[in-house]
């Protein structure tokens, strides 16, 4: 098989490429392929758990969100009244309206129904 000319002057033909690097790495320097195995796999672990970290903390974030309506909504059950707060909660999601229920109910046990307006 004919080695392959390069297109123009500053390409090299692979044949080139391929003893060129193995110039560049002398014996004791080349990586063996478990060892570049090895390194890959720590790195797609490395990965993995940045991608981890990631979604965790975008799962903090959302809770944080989703506590600090409830927060609101019980203030203004407070302020102007239960049922102008769940009217409120009802506009956000389920998960809202249901923390929301339940945050309301221990707030009550807690502080009385003096507390909140009706």
């Amino acid at each position: 098989m004919p080695e392959q000319e390069p297109n123009n002057r500053y390409e090299s033909s692979p044949q080139v490429e391929k003893q060129e690097r193995k110039e560049e790495l002398p014996e004791k320097e080349r990586v063996s392929p478990e060892k570049e195995k090895t390194e890959r796999q720590q790195k797609d672990r490395f990965l993995d758990n940045e991608r981890e970290r990631a979604l965790l903390e975008k799962e903090e974030n959302k809770k944080k969100e989703v506590q600090k309506k409830v927060d609101n909504l019980i203030d203004l059950a407070k302020e102007e009244g239960v049922f102008e707060a769940d009217k409120a909660a009802r506009k956000e999601s389920a998960h809202v309206l249901d923390l929301f229920h339940d945050t309301l109910v221990k707030k009550i046990k807690e502080e009385g129904e003096e507390s909140f307006e009706i």
